[in-house]
């Protein structure tokens, strides 16, 4: 999956399997993660750790975890189970530059006024 990328994910008490695709937060504020588990760890009838790694890294993904080797449920989203690739590049553009953001806001002022111009008439 590519940045852009609309995914849609399930996040039921299934234990993720090998080579399933796992969206992951390791704190509220970050940004989610979405990595292949490369290895999972069964703790019990519902609890897991899993290991993930990204498909364009060599190594995994402990670096990212802090101070953790495995990644547990409360760390992860949901498992993508289909994406819609770009869709989401629109409100990539519009978040990250100011000058489409406003041009965009005064083009659709001006409609809205215009529309309304004509209404009244």
């Amino acid at each position: 999956y590519y940045r852009g990328d609309i995914l849609f994910l399930t996040n039921y008490d299934k234990i993720p399997e090998l080579g399933d695709i796992v969206v992951y937060q390791m704190r509220k504020d970050d940004i989610p993660i979405v990595h292949r588990v490369i290895a999972v760890q069964k703790k019990g009838a519902d609890d897991f750790a899993v290991l993930t790694k990204g498909d364009n890294n060599e190594v995994d993904d402990r670096a990212i975890y802090r101070d953790k080797l495995w990644l547990t449920k409360k760390e992860i989203v949901g498992r993508v189970r289909a994406s819609i690739p770009y869709l989401g590049m629109a409100t990539i553009i519009l978040t990250e530059n100011q000058y489409v953001k406003f041009t965009v806001l005064g083009i659709a002022i001006v409609l809205i006024l215009v529309t309304r111009g004509k209404e009244e008439s």
